[in-house]
């Protein structure tokens, strides 16, 4: 099992923006695909029926926003630019867009 399983829904563009970040990232991940009519899988991790969701040791990230900063908070990450003024316009944009 890899460090990190996503829990998602193929044609969610909140899950696509979170497997298009692992993707870039290069980070390996295991794909748990959820039903949209039993949502119990998701559940189970997270207490919750939303997707997507990020499993990482042991730990359940919910929310598309919550988890690219997670993911973008890792050591050399390239999801966030360098400059403390980008950082800040680029959350600003995706909360606007989420």
């Amino acid at each position: 099992m890899a460090d990190r399983v996503l829990y998602h829904i193929p044609d969610c563009p909140y899950c696509e923006m979170v497997r298009l970040a692992l993707t870039l990232e290069r980070l390996p991940w295991e794909s748990v695909v959820v039903d949209r009519s039993d949502r119990s899988r998701v559940e189970e991790v997270s207490g919750q029926s939303g997707v997507p969701v990020l499993v990482q040791d042991g730990t359940a990230i919910s929310d598309s926003a919550v988890i690219l900063q997670h993911l973008a908070s890792r050591d050399g990450s390239r999801l966030i630019p360098v400059p403390r003024r980008d950082q800040t316009l680029m959350a600003l944009l995706v909360n606007h867009v989420d």
